[in-house]
């Protein structure tokens, strides 16, 4: 019976898995400069492939422990953010050890930054306004006249590679026709996001591929904050000049830009000599539709003389009122209904004079000159239009009417004698 039960006893401990022999490893990290104990050291067990078999992290006091079965492993491995990692065999380790890291600076790969403020898709060339824009500028125009390629004229005309633009968009929506210097020298240019030049823009969709275009055309896109409700903007300004006239400058404005309904009213008046008058003029480059109606031109005119280098403020005593309606009603993607109404009364004045001295052998002569300008001008337009415009067809109708009175009186006055213009048209109106 003792045979058997060692027999069994010797066939059980053959069976049984033979027991695998732990061994572990501890101790400290410190700066080698400082001496200070270091926190959150990552400790990795690494085989002799540099895979990870066991990792650990030092504690507050730099303390660290790792267990392993014997034969697992083949180096311990220390790093740490800002200091150089440190590699150290296995049969170089103890269960107390000290490990020392050394700092050190570590070079990263150049990084080049690029600001993404013009991008280009096809035909259309996106400009980011924030790109641009710097804190004294105010309207749109101001940022237009530092985008490469564009350039705004002083009368508000906006040309792109030394052409006139055909049509200026918001949002995609024709709200101005040709008086776009309304919405440019107007709107404030936070609400602008980005400036698109639609370039080669043939305006017929009928005519695209068939008519080719050289003229670009603009697109504002707006900001999400400026779509779909009311804007309103006031400027109040008044002072005292030099003389001390009282002088003022005021704007009152509303706009909506919607996805079928757009609108732009504003009045505006100064005594500033500040010219009112070229908000509302045409811009916009012939497109080659053909237009019926050109009404009358003036045949005689008359104007003060400027002075080299100074401004119309500078010499000319204004006291102008203007007031812009704009509403574009778009029923269908391709038809719109569009009201504009403009009224401008603008009425100056300006003098001047000079003294010249000829000096001869036998006598002196001397020249007095003077100028004495009045003018005043009343403008009322309004035209209703239909357009449509699709891909088969092109229909452009539209009613305007035009009514101004423009009195002018120039005096001319050389050594007392006076010659005197007046002009003082009966009528004009198409």
């Amino acid at each position: 019976m003792r045979q058997v039960l060692i027999i069994l006893f010797l066939c059980f401990y053959s069976l049984s898995p033979a027991s695998a022999q732990t061994r572990s490893w501890g101790g400290t990290v410190h700066d080698a400069r400082m001496g200070e104990a270091l926190p959150a050291v990552s400790v990795c067990l690494l085989r002799a492939d540099s895979s990870i078999v066991q990792f650990a992290q030092t504690d507050a006091e730099g303390r660290w422990r790792l267990q392993a079965a014997d034969g697992t492993g083949a180096f311990l491995s220390f790093s740490f953010i800002g200091f150089a990692k440190q590699v150290i065999p296995l049969a170089e380790c103890t269960e107390s050890m000290d490990v020392r890291l050394r700092e050190t600076t570590i070079q990263i790969r150049e990084v080049t930054v690029r600001g993404n403020r013009i991008w280009q898709r096809g035909d259309t060339l996106t400009y980011r306004v924030a790109g641009f824009s710097q804190a004294q500028d105010r309207t749109i125009e101001d940022v237009l006249k530092k985008i490469p390629g564009i350039e705004v004229g002083g009368s508000g005309q906006i040309k792109f590679q030394g052409k006139p633009i055909n049509k200026l968009y918001v949002e995609g929506m024709d709200l101005l026709g040709g008086k776009y210097a309304l919405a440019t020298r107007n709107m404030p240019h936070k609400m602008v996001k980005n400036v698109q030049v639609l370039q080669s823009h043939q305006p017929v969709a009928a005519l695209r591929g068939k008519s080719f275009s050289d003229q670009a055309a603009l697109n504002l896109v707006l900001e999400d904050n400026a779509r779909h409700r009311l804007i309103g903007i006031v400027d109040l300004g008044v002072g005292i000049d030099w003389d001390g006239e009282a002088v003022w400058e005021n704007r009152l404005m509303g706009m909506m830009f919607g996805r079928r309904m757009q609108n732009l009213t504003m009045y505006k008046n100064n005594n500033t000599g500040s010219d009112l008058a070229s908000g509302i003029n045409p811009l916009a480059a012939n497109t080659g539709i053909i237009n019926l109606s050109n009404g009358e031109r003036n045949l005689f005119g008359a104007s003060p003389t400027t002075v080299r280098g100074l401004g119309r403020s500078r010499y000319l005593d204004n006291n102008a009122h203007l007031l812009a309606v704009n509403h574009l009603y778009k029923p269908m993607p391709t038809r719109d209904l569009r009201l504009q109404l403009t009224a401008l009364h603008d009425s100056q004045d300006a003098s001047s004079g000079e003294e010249t001295t000829y000096y001869y052998p036998s006598q002196t002569i001397i020249v007095s000159e003077a100028e004495d300008y009045h003018a005043q001008l009343n403008r009322l337009d309004a035209e209703l239009g239909y357009e449509r415009n699709d891909s088969n067809v092109f229909i452009k109708n539209n009613l305007s009417g035009a009514l101004s009175l423009q009195k002018t009186r120039l005096n001319l006055l050389t050594n007392g004698d006076i010659l005197q213009q007046r002009i003082r048209p009966i009528k004009k109106a198409t």
